[in-house]
């Protein structure tokens, strides 16, 4: 995980193009509300749009190198014991 924050217009502007963002809130478990690459700058607006819509702002997100890191640290965290 590269950072963790709330998620605020200000935070998400921040961001590097290219990095992948995910949300700490979870339709069940393991499955994030919010989990996406973080746009170019110019496409920004629009995805900050989706995240209100989702009402995911102002809540924790982690931000990732690739979404394959986030995959690895979130089955970390849910993982099942047998």
């Amino acid at each position: 995980m590269l950072k963790r924050g709330k998620l605020t217009k200000r935070f998400l502007m921040k961001l590097s193009s290219g990095a992948y963002i995910m949300s700490n809130l979870y339709f069940k478990k393991g499955v994030s509300v919010y989990a996406a690459w973080v746009t170019p700058l110019l496409q920004r607006e629009k995805q900050w749009k989706a995240i209100v819509d989702l009402a995911v702002d102002q809540k924790l997100c982690y931000v990732f190198e690739n979404k394959e890191a986030a995959e690895k640290w979130q089955a970390g965290i849910f993982l099942i014991e047998k």
